[in-house]
């Protein structure tokens, strides 16, 4: 199910895909691991629990 991130609210769930994934909101990682290019925040690409908006997500698990 596809839903706005307008529509989120925060305590809302988020199923992320496993790999090739931009984040559309801000968002804690609750369960599991990912690794993230936040290139355009911080010019480094790294394993994180907190995902911004614009996020490319490389890998979950």
């Amino acid at each position: 199910m596809a839903i706005e991130p307008e529509a989120l609210v925060p305590g809302d769930l988020i199923v992320m895909p496993a790999a090739n994934y931009i984040m559309p909101c801000d968002a804690v990682l609750i369960t599991g691991q990912s690794i993230v290019n936040e290139s355009v925040l911080t010019g480094k690409a790294h394993k994180r629990h907190i995902l911004y908006s614009g996020t490319h997500v490389l890998q979950t698990r």
